[in-house]
């Protein structure tokens, strides 16, 4: 249900232009945000965020270093936990002299 006026609409991800998502009751509230994609539950997001950063540092034979504050900054930030492995050119760690 979407209300205008003192409640409205729940909203999908920014990426996904936010759409609207249709809550029919109070009771299926949890089910509906878990289906678009949103993780309410703080300590699953945490839970999702390590095990995808350890899965990543596996893939390329390396070790996942977790502060535990930045974890927990990080899980506060998002809803959608998704690790991302990103790398540049090495040319681009060399200091100037």
């Amino acid at each position: 249900m979407c209300w205008r006026g003192r409640w409205q609409c729940p909203r999908g991800f920014r990426p996904y232009d936010s759409p609207e998502i249709k809550v029919p009751s109070a009771d299926k509230y949890f089910d509906v945000i878990r289906e678009s994609g949103i993780v309410l539950d703080k300590e699953e997001r945490k839970a999702a965020i390590v095990a995808q950063v350890n899965e990543a540092a596996h893939l390329i034979g390396g070790e996942a270093i977790i502060e535990e504050g930045l974890l927990n900054e990080v899980t506060n930030l998002i809803e959608m936990p998704t690790a991302v492995m990103g790398g540049f050119n090495e040319e681009f760690l060399t200091l100037a002299t």
